[in-house]
């Protein structure tokens, strides 16, 4: 799947300037050259960022990189040791597992034709041997890095990135306002204001705005700001006062690096002294943030937050975004971060500022943590996968702080999201640091995060250690007196009974906490345990009582319009329904579950019908369809750092023995490895595919004149009918009970047959043969 790169940087940067000759270099030296490492050197704010997606961008259309480009931003790191990590993030191999990153990488990225471009990699320089030993396992791979200085590892090639174009002392003013230092400066300029223009005597103040900033991209766009409020003779006039009790101290930085560092504390000087303190206080955030969240983080001294930020969007010191739900979001540039950082803890309020974060985000986390199992609002779950970084932070600083009670009240409360969207390693390991800190008393914190340890293991495929942390919570919510909790801690127990095949056991405790839900009206999670009581009666041999109960869990999911369980449903009708010779029915329900994982932006039940799918794919004679999706499966298991369930395994084995057999090793290997860079659009193409295909191996045969001398299934017939008679696939999908892709299929399937291109030919094929 190719991975796009666009929309990673904030909203507030401006359009390349200047850069076209460079970015035909950095091409060059990836596509002609054939370097595998090219470092783009030079102090913060040359616009290194800008210039390498470019470049990437430029690479990408010319599909010189087939498997696409990924972007890897690594300010937010601290730990080189991370680099790996976030590499593979980037790649959706989230986890890690037991095995090396350099391992993981390896064998994810495997003969893969891509580009990494690695972001901001100055302060993980110790990193760069891992970077180089990744290069060197996978010869398809390269890299284009942007950090202040080289590497200094072998097959390196550093391309120093220069200022902007300046015009020259005396140029007249066309050349002057033809240079790419000027051109920014205007359009950042016009950007806040479109009337601002130049008249002749400006435009030569302009080029010397743009000297004095050494044409620094980030000090250009900063001081642009200034033309809002200032003429250019104005804004030059305050430069030219500011620069020399605004330079740093230390003689050795580069001279551009004191520039930027001006321009940045020349804009903070221009704020208010209320939006100063807002201005340093969101220097604790770690990546984006909301308005409430800065309100929060700044306090009463930050004044007007809103009023304040929209002061800090407008001197280009903040960037304003939309996250998915729409809520704008804000983000600073790192440089303006790391600036920020410093008046924070110049101020001596960075402990403050960091409690303060800490208690919003533990709030945020508690606010929408679930109170049951069952369906929740997936707006929940963009909110904490938008703060995912202000998440971890917190939880460091709690954990830093040794303040055990909140670590273990925040991993509880972030268990959920770990789970759903596919960081279960993350999320095993915080609960794990969580309870280490924790006291030997039982406490309702401590209970809910044993529940959410217990439950992370268990679909990490670690049954052992998911029985030892249920039984531990099951104590402490027994010693605290907690009905609820007792509850939940005894459906993480039926689970593990569950995946054991100890089939009467699981119905006892499912048993027991379906007594309780019902009794609290929870509907919700009464449909969970159906779902699972399904499963057991399965498993005991029963499938009619097993059909009976998931039928009882769909109605309840159907009148609450949830999605991600409905796709649940669906996933466990096509087991039973494979189970009992039902192919068509079968492969129509695996297929129907995608849409709504997808949807639900699930990372961890999204692959469950995979492996059913790949069984019946070998059943009809598509054994490299099986092969791919069982790469699929093996992919998203290894980003999310689940286990295959014990229930899903036979039609995993099946799917795999077939596969080779029909391919042989090489043959299935080279599926297998394709079917590891699918997505879940590729996923619902191929279940199409072999929807199709099981349907017409399902239908009978049939006397001639009713479409057999074209060769035509009886579906395909129907499917013909409903076209001829002007149907559109929409209705063709809701009249026959099948999904638009499968009709699609089906209609690209009567074409061929028919030896026709177009829907018109083909309903005169069927009205010639009597068949409408």
């Amino acid at each position: 799947m190719r991975r796009r790169f666009g929309g990673a940087l904030p909203a507030s940067l401006s359009p390349l300037l200047g850069r076209e000759a460079l970015v035909a270099v950095v091409r060059a030296l990836l596509e002609d050259e054939g370097v595998r490492l090219l470092t783009l050197t030079g102090p913060g704010g040359t616009g290194k960022t800008r210039l390498a997606l470019a470049a990437a961008a430029e690479l990408e259309r010319a599909d010189c990189f087939p498997d696409g480009v990924v972007f890897v931003a690594l300010s937010p790191l601290a730990d080189p040791a991370h680099v790996l990590p976030a590499v593979a993030a980037a790649l959706d191999l989230r986890d890690m597992g037991e095995l090396p990153p350099a391992t993981v990488l390896a064998a994810g990225l495997g003969e893969r034709r891509l580009l990494l471009v690695l972001d901001n990699f100055e302060h993980l320089a110790t990193a760069g041997p891992a970077v180089a030993a990744l290069l060197a396992a996978c010869p398809g791979v390269a890299a284009l890095v942007t950090s202040r200085s080289r590497l200094r590892v072998g097959g390196e090639r550093a391309l120093p990135v220069p200022p902007l174009e300046l015009p020259r002392p005396g140029d007249p003013p066309a050349a002057v306002a033809a240079s790419a230092a000027v051109r920014l400066l205007l359009a950042r300029a016009r950007a806040a204001d479109p009337a601002f223009a130049l008249g002749e005597s400006e435009t030569a103040t302009a080029g010397e705005i743009c000297r004095r900033l050494d044409g620094l991209p980030l000090a250009i766009e900063l001081a642009a700001a200034g033309l809002t409020l200032l003429s250019p003779a104005e804004l030059l006039a305050r430069l030219e006062r500011r620069l020399p009790l605004l330079a740093r101290a230390d003689a050795d930085a580069p001279a551009r690096q004191r520039t930027m560092r001006e321009a940045i504390a020349w804009s903070h000087d221009l704020l208010a002294p209320g939006e100063q303190v807002l201005f340093r206080r969101l220097a604790a955030f770690a990546g984006g943030f909301t308005l409430e969240a800065a309100e929060a983080v700044a306090g009463e001294a930050g004044g007007d937050a809103l009023e304040g930020l929209g002061a800090l969007v407008d001197q280009s010191l903040v960037g304003r975004q939309a996250d998915a739900g729409g809520e704008p979001r804000y983000a600073m540039l790192e440089t303006v971060h790391e600036f920020a950082l410093e008046m924070l803890e110049a101020s001596g309020e960075a402990e403050d500022a960091g409690r303060r974060h800490a208690a919003f985000f533990l709030a945020v986390a508690e606010r929408l943590a679930p109170a049951h199992v069952g369906p929740h609002p997936v707006a929940w779950l963009d909110r904490l996968a938008a703060d995912h970084d202000n998440l971890r932070a917190a939880f460091e600083l709690l954990c830093r702080a040794g303040a055990a009670e909140a670590c273990l009240r925040l991993a509880a409360a972030c268990g959920w999201y770990w789970f759903r969207r596919g960081h279960i390693g993350e999320g095993r390991a915080r609960l794990g640091r969580a309870l280490a800190l924790a006291g030997p008393e039982p406490t309702a914190a401590k209970g809910r995060a044993l529940r959410w340890a217990a439950e992370l293991a268990l679909w990490g495929d670690d049954l052992p250690a998911a029985a030892a942390l249920g039984r531990e919570g099951l104590a402490v919510w027994d010693a605290v007196g907690d009905p609820r909790g007792r509850v939940l801690a005894l459906h993480v127990l039926a689970l593990v009974e569950q995946h054991h095949g100890r089939w009467d056991e699981a119905a006892a405790l499912f048993g027991e906490e379906l007594a309780y839900w019902r009794e609290l009206g929870e509907t919700g999670a009464v449909g969970v345990v159906l779902m699972f009581l399904g499963m057991v009666a399965y498993g005991q041999g029963d499938p009619a009582r097993a059909r009976a109960l998931v039928d009882e869990a769909v109605a309840l999911f159907r009148a609450a319009g949830d999605r991600t369980w409905l796709a649940a449903m669906d996933a466990y009708l096509g087991l039973f329904a494979a189970a009992e010779g039902r192919l068509p029915e079968a492969a129509g329900c695996y297929r129907a579950c995608l849409p709504g994982f997808a949807a639900a932006g699930d990372a961890s039940f999204i692959y469950t019908p995979l492996p059913g799918l790949a069984a019946l794919a070998v059943e009809v004679g598509l054994p490299e369809a099986a092969a791919r999706l069982l790469g699929a499966t093996d992919a998203q298991l290894q980003r999310t750092g689940a286990g295959l369930p014990p229930f899903r395994r036979p039609a995993y084995e099946r799917a795999e023995a077939g596969a080779r057999a029909a391919l042989g090793e090489a043959g299935f290997a080279a599926a297998h490895a394709a079917g590891r860079g699918l997505g879940p659009e590729d996923w619902l193409a191929e279940a199409d595919r072999i929807v199709a295909a099981v349907e017409a191996a399902a239908q009978p045969v049939r006397p001639p004149g009713t479409g057999a001398q074209a060769g035509l299934t009886a579906r395909e017939v129907e499917v013909l009918r409903l076209l001829a008679a002007g149907h559109s696939n929409q209705d063709i999908a809701d009249a026959l009970f099948l999904s638009v892709g499968t009709v699609k299929v089906h209609i690209t399937h009567v074409l061929a047959k028919l030896g026709v291109k177009s829907r018109s030919a083909a309903t005169d094929y069927a009205h010639r043969h009597g068949l409408t």
